[in-house]
């Protein structure tokens, strides 16, 4: 027995000063459940094994949590879930380990999760095995909170950590145990992907009226806020709205000179603009890879579907642009758009209501305006340096690039409109459409933007042949015709098939 109290005071002096000062009291050992014990900032913590979800490798960085708390070191994606995790060797004021941090331990408390950073976990124990003693802590309000009691495992003292206190805590942040599911995701499950300082977001296409280039901003319009002035299109003039600051994910900023915009689709005479400054992908998304926000990530996550992570676990926030436009806020800058001359309307015989079938293109550079059905794009590839210095062949084929764990056929789209000069533009790119079954890539030079227009078919005096659709452009004076691709007549298309070989002839079987 000498030795037992010998060896247990020489324990209680290595954990004095590391672990929170505790006072004795004169209740009885309890039962515990079986507990993981977690090495963490120099001392043991005991999890109870129902608490404890699964523990993952710590990575090399934590993806950043805004509005996290003091205690939150960052966040992880895992399994397409948003997990915080916390350092809770701060919060309880622990010296650091010389291990560092290699793992992360995943809790759960009824619907609630999150992670901490921890250097092992050392092993488990059976309830008979965990000799709890309980008493009353003497260290700050966070120790006192989640680890209300200490026990004896063999001869070592282990802090037991109250995973439901440390989940309702209002310092720590938590997501819920299942993912949210989106919830307005149309049809195509086509999204924007835009860019504002480095922040990105995405629009579902099915709420977008147009994209704007890089525009001027009048910042004598309700400069105050998320408004950063106004911006015009076809003589509307509407506010510019930063979604970043209108969700909280940032308090405010720099008011920009010029911007590039989406404007959303909204009822007749309203308009409202939401800043990006770059726009740079489109994406097919499925519910499954949407995810819950974190309640502590923004000062309003209720106005995102959730965030997803590209394959580099960078996060992009879907908004939900139906509460967005919902939002009193945004409703009263939606009504300030108006138009600067009210008497320049165009007619009724261009009227987008009586011609055509209503969609959405995205509009390019290809040796002229050109506009693509936007169900038929798959998304946007940057471009390659060697391809600006490869000539097409003869059927306008550049070359192969590999795509998604296949070989993707790029072609020169100024080429398969017949125009063989092709002139370097400000945003090139390579629009991946889908044809025939297949995927096929358009090198173009310049993407223009995305808006709402009328499909219309069988105009001879415009194309040259009855198989060629037009996309008219609407806007408050007058309404523009642009050839939907392909745009070579049949009797061209013809004539080249027989001037080529058998291979080209295929090539040229899935653009048409």
């Amino acid at each position: 027995m000498q030795g037992d109290s010998d060896a247990l005071g020489l324990t209680a002096m290595q954990v004095a000063g590391r672990a929170p000062a505790v006072t004795a009291t004169a209740h009885a050992p309890t039962v515990y459940p079986a507990t993981a014990l977690i090495a963490m900032g120099g001392v043991t913590l005991g999890i109870p094994v129902a608490n404890l979800r699964e523990v993952m490798v710590h990575p090399p960085g934590l993806q950043p949590l805004p509005a996290g708390g003091p205690f939150a070191m960052g966040c992880v994606a895992l399994r397409g879930q948003v997990i915080p995790v916390l350092d809770l060797s701060a919060a309880l004021n622990l010296p650091p380990s010389r291990e560092g941090c290699n793992i992360i331990a995943i809790l759960r408390w009824e619907s609630r999760v999150v992670g901490l950073r921890a250097q092992a976990v050392r092993r488990i124990v059976q309830s008979s095995e965990v000799l709890v003693q309980e008493m009353t802590p003497a260290g700050s309000e966070m120790a006192r909170l989640v680890l209300p009691r200490v026990a004896l495992v063999g001869l070592e003292v282990v802090s037991l950590l109250d995973a439901s206190a440390l989940l309702t805590a209002a310092e720590v942040p938590h997501t819920a145990e299942q993912p949210t599911r989106s919830r307005h995701l149309d049809r195509s499950s086509q999204f924007l992907l835009c860019e504002i300082g480095g922040w990105r977001y995405c629009v579902s296409v099915r709420n977008i009226e147009a994209t704007l280039a890089e525009t001027a901003v009048d910042s004598s319009v309700l400069a105050q806020g998320s408004c950063e002035g106004a911006i015009e299109r076809h003589g509307l003039k509407m506010a510019l709205m930063n979604p970043q600051i209108f969700t909280g994910f940032v308090k405010g900023g720099a008011r920009p000179a010029h911007s590039g915009g989406i404007v959303l689709k909204l009822e007749p005479g309203r308009g409202l603009t939401l800043r990006a400054d770059r726009i740079t992908d489109i994406l097919h998304l499925q519910r499954s890879q949407i995810t819950a926000i974190p309640p502590t990530v923004c000062d309003r996550p209720d106005l995102f579907q959730g965030v997803v992570f590209d394959a580099k676990g960078l996060p992009c926030y879907v908004l939900d642009i139906d509460r967005l436009t919902a939002d009193p806020e945004a409703q009263a800058l939606a009504r300030i758009a108006h138009r600067k001359d009210e008497g320049n309307r165009a007619d009724s015989s261009t009227s987008g209501a009586a011609k055509g079938v209503p969609g959405t293109a995205i509009f390019v550079r290809a040796g002229g305006l050109r506009a693509l059905a936007i169900e038929d794009v798959v998304e946007i590839l940057q471009l390659p340096a060697a391809f600006c210095k490869t000539k097409p062949r003869y059927d306008g084929f550049i070359d192969s690039l590999f795509y998604r764990d296949s070989l993707l056929a790029v072609f020169c789209m100024s080429w398969l409109a017949g125009e063989r000069d092709p002139q370097p533009g400000q945003r090139p790119g390579i629009v991946v459409v889908r044809k025939a079954g297949e995927r096929i890539g358009l090198l173009v030079e310049d993407i223009v933007g995305i808006e709402r227009v009328h499909f219309i078919d069988d105009v001879p005096e415009f194309s040259g042949g009855p198989a060629t659709r037009l996309a008219m452009r609407q806007s408050h004076t007058s309404a523009r015709f642009v050839a939907l691709w392909p745009v070579q007549p049949a009797v061209k298309k013809e004539r080249n098939i027989h001037q080529m070989p058998a291979a080209a002839a295929d090539h040229q079987g899935i653009l048409s």
